[in-house]
């Protein structure tokens, strides 16, 4: 969205992330996405099987749980289009 609107990722990540935003995910992953540093710390193949097995034991309990099948939907389709050897945080390359 910082890139669609102009702006330089670098800085306005870091706005962000002094606020409600922060995380681990967006002060690790997030300056990654703005340097296309997709270096895996953790392959999007291990969280796609991750989520396969959740989706699993969700089924087998009867439960569902629409953000993990959106997720595991995401990261299938991060599969399909060969990332799986990338860190998790090359999913930004769906919408790129």
């Amino acid at each position: 969205v910082a890139t669609a609107a102009g702006l330089d990722p670098k800085p306005t990540f870091q706005a962000i992330s002094g606020g409600a935003a922060a995380s681990w995910m967006w002060t690790n992953l997030a300056p990654r996405v703005a340097e296309q540093a997709y270096r895996p710390g953790f392959m999007v193949r291990h969280n796609a099987k991750d989520l396969r097995l959740a989706m699993k034991l969700l089924q087998e309990l009867g439960l569902e749980a629409p953000g993990v099948k959106l997720c595991h939907e995401f990261f299938q389709i991060a599969l399909e289009k060969g990332l799986g050897e990338l860190g998790q945080q090359a999913l930004i390359k769906l919408w790129s």
